[in-house]
């Protein structure tokens, strides 16, 4: 056989293991019953606008991104992440709005027309990460470094919309994220008080001698953490000028989940990464008004927002893995 028939047969392959794959999670009932959770904090508006006009359960949920939209006592995530952004904004006393009156300091590489632009027009282009609601630089530490469980849950709920701007490509990471995620938020609920940090959830299940076992605290967020990580690494190489979507995911699967993930998960993965838009297409979807996209400076902005965001993302990340390092759980 020759070398091109192989590669032709390894490409074809490939392909059949990640439409295999997706066909699987389709079909799993244990996947369908995992809630699209990390959606649940987009569109408001809309879901205002229903709220006196539909029934809630005839809504049409055929889109997966608006199955929050069902009645309020299938989901209780929504309702938790309104309380603790009603509890931060009566706490620190910022709101939305005071953030939007800041004025923006451009940096130096801007150029001269574009620094007189923003000045004279007080006007700074709004991006996905700037617009966020919540987001890990809130998390406030407590004692030994201990970290709310409430608050992180609803600062990973959040990124819910930046995974589906993605679009299938990366679609087994996003089922990976939204389950972990919703076995540590049903924990959570079952004993809010004992549960209060993530570090006393993963002891309660050392304790227990229920460590690393399928739906435990401890094994789902060391997942979640590493599938962050992967975020990272991902937007980290956006922002420094990697305009190759699918070469930067790459990047970031190889140094930070690949390795604990089978052959065929890995097939589907490597496959579908090839599916990830063009960055033209990712910038635009970045920008909250798409006329904001056209700006000049958009680019440059949306880079300094997702440094920012990084900049608060991995010290969280840093200290759940140190965590599970000192107490022997990291491998």
């Amino acid at each position: 056989m020759s070398r091109n028939a192989c590669k032709f047969l390894i490409i074809g392959f490939s392909c059949l293991v990640f439409v295999l794959f997706l066909a699987w999670s389709a079909s799993d009932p244990a996947v369908e019953s995992r809630i699209e959770i990390l959606s649940i904090v987009a569109d408001d508006e809309l879901i205002e606008n229903n709220k006196d006009t539909q029934n809630p359960q005839d809504v049409d949920i055929r889109n997966p991104q608006d199955a929050y939209r069902k009645a309020k006592t299938d989901f209780v995530y929504q309702q938790e992440a309104d309380n603790i952004l009603e509890g931060i904004i009566e706490e620190t006393g910022n709101t939305k709005e005071e953030d939007k009156t800041k004025e923006y300091k451009p940096t130096e590489e801007h150029s001269p027309n574009h620094v007189q632009q923003l000045q004279q027009q007080n006007i700074r282009p709004k991006t996905f990460f700037s617009e966020l609601n919540l987001t890990f630089a809130d998390i406030k530490l407590l004692e030994n470094n201990t970290i709310p469980t409430e608050i992180f849950i609803a600062a990973c709920l959040e990124m819910g919309p930046f995974l589906s701007k993605l679009g299938t490509g990366i679609s087994v990471i996003k089922r990976e994220v939204e389950s972990n995620l919703h076995d540590i938020n049903r924990l959570f609920e079952q004993d809010k008080e004992n549960y209060h940090t993530l570090q006393a959830m993963v002891l309660s299940d050392i304790e227990s001698g229920r460590v690393m076992k399928h739906h435990t605290c401890s094994r789902s967020l060391r997942w979640l953490r590493r599938m962050y990580e992967f975020i990272s690494i991902f937007l980290e190489k956006i922002a420094m000028g990697e305009k190759d979507l699918t070469k930067d995911a790459r990047v970031a699967y190889d140094s930070t989940i690949s390795m604990f993930h089978n052959y065929f998960i890995r097939k589907a993965i490597s496959t579908g990464l090839h599916l990830l838009p063009t960055y033209d297409t990712f910038l635009i979807s970045m920008s909250v008004d798409k006329e904001d996209a056209k700006n000049t400076i958009f680019e440059q902005v949306f880079k300094e927002d997702v440094l920012h965001y990084i900049s608060t993302l991995k010290p969280i990340c840093n200290i759940i893995k140190q965590f599970y390092t000192d107490h022997g759980l990291e491998n």
